[in-house]
């Protein structure tokens, strides 16, 4: 997977989550192969105005 040998060639550890998240991967995927990325957020909250995920995450998730 093309995410995963990126995250490596960056020199951090992949991790494999099991999710029922779907969002816009399931429309693409009739079309194409598709794949989430995932960014911690501080406290576990997301969806939620609490939600917070730090400008370096954010980095190097980008």
């Amino acid at each position: 997977m093309a995410i995963a040998r990126a995250i490596v060639a960056s020199n951090n550890r992949v991790h494999q989550l099991p999710s029922g998240a779907t969002h816009d991967a399931s429309a693409m995927a009739d079309l194409t192969r598709v794949a989430m990325l995932f960014v911690r957020c501080k406290k576990g909250i997301s969806h939620n105005p609490a939600e917070y995920a730090s400008d370096e995450d954010m980095g190097l998730a980008i």
